[in-house]
């Protein structure tokens, strides 16, 4: 239970309470912390933890997480092969960026069912065979690569901002397998699917899985303070106990921020939040596919517990997005204008909408947001060609 602190920052009786409260709740088995200020460090924490060579990202080529942070190591994790991310969400042509270790990742496509790749002429495949064929994709880049080149696994256990998409049955136990099989380490971002928004404390344990580190923030003080966390099993973290750690900034583990995770968890505990977001996730489920069924703009729906999103197109049948990659349309800019003038306030990312409300929304909020998205569709429906 007691923290084991892998850094210079001094402890603290609540940095300690904080261990034991994220202790209770991760997979991980007596896992080991560092606690960071915000979110964009904790990928500069893996960097530095010493993982040699090649990272692999299991995340669609060109969607990626759209708001992240501006460090050297963080820009260099999440770039893309055209689109690298900075915190004020510009995109940059990465021909024209000179990172030394430019080279020191691989992309892996998501599982992405609506539009994958390889099932343009066969979009009905079974769900087994779906999430296999992408698990071939991904041991291709292993073997191609070499298995004693790569260092993890980097993935969202459900895609985020870049459209929620949420793995196959098999996919993510498929995933660990392969880690098992070729001696690589299984990184699972949570930052945004963890703290209750799917249902389960954390995405993963949808298909019990234990990763070896996973990443959280945000849902972690529920954004009342400022910051992140990286847990990891103890065999990892037992590297660290002949080799000083040096990482953190000024407010890294700062006391304010840990006594807002401390009190966050325990009131979503109290008011049983987890399983308010699993009871309501069949309800959001069924409004966001009456949503599609009524509009012709909507080109599918996906959500899992309070992680929704509504995926909008020009042609059904072609899927051609409402807007263009990386950009935006009048269409989507009017959808949104409208939503917000009726007082519904949500994230769109291109041409998708993302549907995360709070954990304490009744179902009678959530209908009153779908009526107000009910009316905003019309304006969408009218690109449809």
């Amino acid at each position: 239970m007691a923290l084991q602190v892998t850094s210079t920052i001094k402890a603290s009786t609540t940095l300690y309470k904080v261990g034991a409260t994220l202790t209770s709740i991760t997979p991980i088995v007596t896992p080991e912390y560092f606690v960071i200020h915000d979110e964009p460090t904790r990928q500069e924490v893996i960097a530095k933890a010493g993982l040699p060579s090649t990272v692999i990202f299991v995340q669609a080529v060109l969607i990626k997480e759209g708001y992240v942070g501006n460090t050297y190591y963080y820009d260099l994790f999440i770039t893309i092969d055209n689109f690298p991310v900075t915190a004020t969400s510009h995109f940059h042509d990465s021909s024209t960026l000179n990172h030394p270790l430019r080279e020191a990742y691989r992309d892996g496509l998501d599982p992405y069912r609506y539009r994958s790749t390889f099932h343009r002429t066969n979009p009905d495949i079974p769900a087994a065979e779906f999430a296999q064929d992408y698990l071939n994709h991904l041991e291709e880049i292993i073997q191609y690569e070499g298995p004693e080149t790569i260092a993890a696994i980097l993935m969202e256990s459900v895609t985020g901002t870049n459209g929620i998409i949420i793995p196959p049955a098999g996919y993510l136990p498929g995933v660990r397998a392969l880690c098992d099989k070729y001696g690589i380490i299984m990184i699972a971002d949570e930052v945004m699917a963890g703290f209750g928004r799917t249902g389960k404390w954390f995405a993963v344990e949808h298909w019990d899985v234990v990763p070896d580190i996973m990443t959280m923030a945000k849902g972690l003080t529920s954004a009342y303070s400022p910051l992140g966390a990286v847990a990891m099993k103890p065999e990892i973290a037992a590297a660290f106990d002949e080799r000083v750690f040096q990482s953190g900034l000024t407010y890294t583990s700062h006391p304010v921020s840990l006594a807002a995770a401390v009190a966050n968890i325990q009131v979503m505990k109290e008011d049983h939040l987890v399983e308010r977001a699993a009871d309501l996730g069949p309800v959001l489920k069924r409004m966001l596919s009456d949503l599609g069924e009524s509009h012709p703009s909507v080109g599918d729906v996906r959500s899992i517990g309070l992680f929704g999103v509504l995926e909008l197109v020009r042609n059904r049948e072609t899927k051609e997005p409402m807007t263009p990659w990386n950009s935006s349309s009048p269409e989507m800019k009017a959808f949104k204008k409208v939503c917000l003038d009726q007082g519904l306030f949500l994230y769109t990312h291109w041409h998708t909408v993302l549907i995360i409300p709070p954990l304490v929304i009744t179902e009678a909020q959530l209908e009153e947001g779908m009526n107000v998205l009910d009316r905003a569709l019309e304006i969408t429906d009218k690109a449809v060609n």
